[in-house]
């Protein structure tokens, strides 16, 4: 079955006609190609200036309305271009106002992002020290001359501090190691032998007896290293 295209005047299979509930037939009058051409709107004359611009390298800023070269804007994955609609410039004037007005905003977004990404953190810190090394000495070098009497207390206040974080093991560890306690086996020197092999103190605190049983033994090892001592 064949119909002709009221538009375009072509003879055409009623195939390409589409469904039309109105009509007689059931088919439309004019063809698939002519009802396409008259729904696509024309291009308007700003977007073919945008294009030719965009083709010979260069883009106008929405708020400077300045033509300026492709690389002076930020990439943006959303738009039609890829590009930003601001230039770098603008932008950048935009993001500094935004700073200034939301100080503390900022702060709360910035600590979030560096919890959820510790390891970028550190590893972003770690390349500007190393690029920047000599830079970096020659601040610390200048910031401790500046400041002796600062710099003094904070290291005497952390030498304190981790004095007393570590204060019992710091004790246990400094009389386990003197000749009397190693004579008299005290406790101290029972449990620095048993972590020398690595038991962990709390399990040997729970049990007692291992320590008796530990202290016994050295002893006897002591008794006969004086018998051989003393028969040399």
């Amino acid at each position: 079955m064949l119909r002709t295209c009221r538009k375009c005047g072509e003879t055409k299979p009623i195939e390409e006609f589409s469904i039309g509930r109105d009509c007689k037939d059931g088919y439309r009058y004019t063809c698939k190609i002519c009802m396409n051409k008259s729904r696509l709107k024309p291009l308007s004359q700003k977007i073919i200036d945008r294009i030719d611009l965009f083709r010979r390298g260069l883009k106008v800023c929405c708020i400077c309305k300045e033509t300026k070269p492709l690389y002076d804007f930020y990439l943006r994955e959303i738009t039609a271009d890829g590009l930003e609609t601001n230039c770098k410039k603008c932008s950048n004037k935009i993001s500094q106002r935004y700073k200034k007005n939301n100080p503390d905003k900022i702060k709360i977004q910035k600590k979030a992002w560096e919890l959820k990404n510790e390891y970028k953190v550190v590893g972003y810190r770690k390349r500007e020290y190393f690029k920047n090394f000599e830079r970096y000495q020659l601040k610390g070098m200048k910031y401790r001359e500046e400041h002796k009497e600062e710099v003094k207390e904070y290291m005497h206040n952390y030498t304190q501090r981790k004095r007393k974080e570590n204060d019992r093991n710091y004790i246990e560890r400094n009389v386990a190691n003197t000749k009397k306690s190693r004579a008299r086996c005290v406790d101290s020197y029972v449990i620095q032998c048993f972590t020398n092999v690595g038991f962990s103190k709390e399990l040997i605190k729970q049990h007692l007896e291992l320590i008796e049983a530990k202290r016994e033994q050295l002893k006897l090892i002591h008794l006969i290293k004086e018998k051989n001592e003393k028969c040399n």
